[in-house]
């Protein structure tokens, strides 16, 4: 039977992880701000000032692919957390309010890379991942 560490039985550990919670979440916020620097250059374009819908999808799924890249270089995620976080969950609060109207092109923009960052920050602390001496990243769920 494996036998769950406790985050607080060291400090070491509590510091490694809030460490690498701060890490994770600090680059996604910085990539959300290029992000949007991005979207007001690209808006000054011809194309995506005439097509701002296409615009809006195409930067909103670099930016879920760029999350998932991240997140299985710096977490190592893989499956369904991967793809929870990265987009299905931005797809599926925010899809709902484009069909009637109440979101447009620069809300798709600000909302889905926000809903991406609050995603990967509840899901982060459900299985926190704790650099072990070897320098590589774990989950501390793990024996």
């Amino acid at each position: 039977m494996a036998v769950k560490p406790s985050l607080t039985a060291s400090p070491v550990v509590g510091y490694s992880f809030l460490l690498g919670y701060l890490h994770t979440l600090t680059v996604l916020l910085g990539g959300l701000a290029l992000l949007l620097f991005g979207w007001n250059w690209a808006l000054s374009t011809t194309w995506a000032a005439g097509h701002p819908w296409p615009a809006a999808v195409a930067a909103t799924t670099g930016w879920a692919l760029g999350v998932a890249g991240w997140l299985l270089h710096r977490r190592g995620w893989h499956g369904a957390r991967l793809h929870a976080v990265s987009w299905a969950a931005p797809v599926a609060v925010l899809v709902p309010l484009t069909w009637p109207g109440w979101l447009s092109p620069d809300g798709l923009l600000l909302w889905a890379p926000l809903t991406t960052v609050l995603a990967v920050a509840l899901a982060t602390t459900l299985t926190p991942t704790v650099s072990s001496p070897a320098g590589a990243n774990t989950p501390a769920t793990s024996a």
